[in-house]
């Protein structure tokens, strides 16, 4: 059995596009995921759009 770990992350958002890129450092990345991973579950209009 086999687990999923950074690099894993790093190429399946490869996938999506820059507007995804939060940190404006030319690639989504784990850094990115997590700070989206961060808000998982709240509901869209409760999340500050600074983030």
């Amino acid at each position: 059995m086999s687990s999923l770990n950074t690099g894993d992350a790093t190429r399946y958002a490869r996938h999506w596009e820059p507007r995804y890129d939060l940190d404006d450092d030319g690639d989504i990345d784990i850094v990115d995921i997590t700070r989206v991973a961060a808000h998982w579950g709240e509901r869209c209009d409760d999340i500050d759009a600074t983030w």
